[in-house]
């Protein structure tokens, strides 16, 4: 009967609310007892700083407050039939309970007491993560004595792991000039090539910046009437006193049967920066000593531990008052499903069925007695 299934789920809901009401008193006989612990650590802060105190007083007083931190930690870790008593996770959890009828649920509070302020009384050893650093090193420089033509000195630069410098900037021409010395003024190849784009660095950086000699770069010869401008990018030496150190374009080219070369004392090698890396890595902090804590810290945990006990109250009492309300329920479902036991059902269906019949029949008779032909018989007698 649906009355008999409805009584069977407020019972199982009811065992329920039974077991979570169960699971709140352990909870707040966890609470109770970090309460405890903290009235001891109130009472040794005032031992620790009382000036008659020795040292080896002190010292006792530390290790008993780290005995007081084991406990914490045992009531920490409570659990009541499997179900932890405090969450783990960073805001808490809430458990819920279905109440008798099905038709609410209940919240229980299952705190995370790491967010509250017992976390800076108890705390233990812990570790944060610190993240690697990469630091980016300058580009290097160097003069390398080679005489040569640019493509001679643009290989001989690769197989060394660099290239012919690029200069993208003054900053960058004076860091060349400050990490050469005297071998700045040397004659050198530099690292740019006039293509149809325009001129270009190795380095594929855009050719933004330049130190060209006066009059340069320009036409030096021409052949059939084309002017044919030198195409690699070079640096006069600091004995040319027209330009010393100055950019200067010459040639690196093949024409038909003319091949166009200009050679050089040496070039400029440029090395990427290297890369330093420092590894991410755990560190250490260090639990605070019985001297390290204020009162007032104390006092935040005091006031946090309150608020964890009023909460563990409220849904106390409000299980506690759907339970009432479950009980009746149950009483009443109970009362309802007696009855129907007691009447013998068959038997009141064919009593009804019986009590139909004979009103049909009845209510048959009487419509017979008013007919046409009953009325006319009863005046010719």
């Amino acid at each position: 009967m649906q009355i008999s299934a409805t009584s069977a789920a407020v019972t199982t809901r009811m065992a329920t609310m039974s077991s979570a009401l169960s699971y709140l008193h352990a909870q707040e006989d966890a609470l109770m007892g970090i309460r405890a612990l903290l009235d001891q650590v109130s009472e040794l802060k005032g031992m620790l700083n009382d000036a008659t105190r020795s040292e080896s007083d002190k010292a006792s007083y530390q290790a008993e407050f780290s005995q007081l931190k084991e406990v914490y930690n045992q009531l920490k870790s409570g659990s009541f039939n499997g179900l932890s008593l405090f969450a783990t996770a960073t805001n808490g959890e809430a458990l819920q309970v279905s109440n008798a009828n099905g038709t609410q649920s209940i919240q229980l509070p299952q705190p995370n007491l790491s967010d509250s302020g017992l976390a800076d009384v108890f705390a233990n050893v812990s570790y944060r993560y610190v993240a690697g650093t990469s630091t980016q090193n300058p580009n290097s420089y160097a003069y390398v004595t080679k005489p040569g033509t640019w493509s001679e000195a643009k290989s001989d630069a690769e197989s060394k792991g660099g290239y012919l410098a690029t200069v993208t900037s003054q900053t960058e021409w004076n860091q060349i000039q400050a990490s050469l010395g005297a071998n700045f003024n040397n004659e050198a190849w530099l690292g740019a090539k006039l293509t149809s784009n325009g001129w270009e660095w190795v380095s594929g950086e855009p050719f933004t910046f330049s130190a060209w000699s006066s009059a340069y770069p320009f036409v030096m010869i021409q052949i059939n009437g084309q002017d044919i401008p030198g195409n690699t990018l070079a640096k006069f030496s600091s004995g040319y006193t027209a330009s010393p150190n100055k950019w200067i374009n010459a040639y690196n080219m093949v024409l038909g049967f003319l091949t166009l070369t200009t050679t050089v004392d040496g070039y400029i090698l440029e090395k990427s920066g290297s890369t330093s890396t420092t590894p991410g890595h755990l560190e250490e902090i260090p639990a605070p000593t019985l001297s390290q804590i204020s009162a007032g810290t104390v006092d935040s945990a005091l006031s946090d531990l309150a608020q964890l006990e009023a909460s563990n109250a409220a849904a106390q009492n409000h299980l506690q008052m759907a339970m009432e309300t479950g009980q009746n329920n149950s009483i009443q479902l109970q009362s309802v499903l007696s009855m129907a036991r007691d009447t013998d059902i068959p038997r009141e269906l064919s009593a009804l069925r019986h009590s139909q019949i004979l009103s049909q029949a009845s209510m048959a008779m009487f419509k017979e007695s008013f007919s046409p032909e009953q009325i006319m018989l009863r005046l010719i007698l």
